[in-house]
């Protein structure tokens, strides 16, 4: 019998489909410091130089003689150039992150899959006192999947109405865990709300049509309007 897989945590399975950009994101985060502490040592030196300058200046006007030129002013084009090349390296990056959750979305999902029967004996096993301890672990997995059909529903440049991710849970928390026990996915979307009462059609305005059933008694607008007539006329019918 082959040995039984390792099953992966949900960092594991970020950090493999997200190498290459982990790593492109390192070397921007490399450049932009070594830009950055560049842009520190010409200004220390700078001051340096104006120290020195102003010393010099302020004996000369004590002496009545005229100052020396100031040094030369600090140029920042060619550093400013470099920090701008490192932002666009970054929203480059960004959008290569999310082309690769979008496209590997499945694998993800299969990932969770194949943890969730574990996990979910690691957290039967565990009494509810020390059931926070776990919440991490679930909370990763909740963040990958999200992330991942989160790209996927925004490929393309798309920008979704009310998309199910918006439905799912923010964080995973122990009554969560409970209903994990029970058979509940706490990684599903709740499903999407709808304001269209069954039984018949509605207008434009959203509004239900006048033979529409109108409220949990299941009576038409025009029904409940007539038996409003009739009680303002004292049980008469009428207009």
């Amino acid at each position: 019998m082959s040995p039984k897989a390792a099953v992966l945590t949900a960092d594991q399975v970020r950090a493999d489909m997200l190498a290459p950009v982990i790593e492109e994101q390192a070397r921007i985060k490399a450049g932009e410091r070594a830009a950055r502490a560049a842009i520190e040592e010409a200004q220390a030196k700078r001051e340096e130089e104006m120290t020195a300058w102003r010393a010099v200046a302020d004996k000369c006007r004590r002496l009545f003689q005229p100052e020396p030129p100031p040094p030369e002013p600090l140029q920042m084009l060619q550093h400013h150039a470099v920090l701008h090349r490192a932002i666009t390296a970054r929203n480059a990056c960004s959008e290569w992150q999310n082309r690769l959750l979008a496209e590997q979305r499945g694998q993800a999902e299969t990932a969770y899959r194949q943890a969730l029967p574990e996990l979910i004996e690691r957290t039967r096993a565990t009494p509810l006192g020390d059931a926070d301890g776990l919440l991490p672990e679930w909370q990763s997995w909740l963040r990958l999947v999200k992330d991942c059909r989160t790209a996927a529903e925004r490929s393309g440049g798309r920008i979704p109405q009310n998309p199910a991710t918006a439905r799912m849970r923010t964080t995973i928390t122990a009554a969560d865990l409970l209903e994990a026990l029970n058979g509940v996915d706490v990684l599903e979307p709740l499903p999407a709300a709808s304001d269209w009462i069954s039984g018949g059609p509605r207008d434009g305005f959203h509004q239900p049509l006048y033979g529409a059933p109108d409220g949990p008694t299941g009576k038409t607008r025009g029904q409940a309007a007539a038996e409003r007539r009739a009680r303002a006329n004292g049980g008469r019918p009428g207009w």
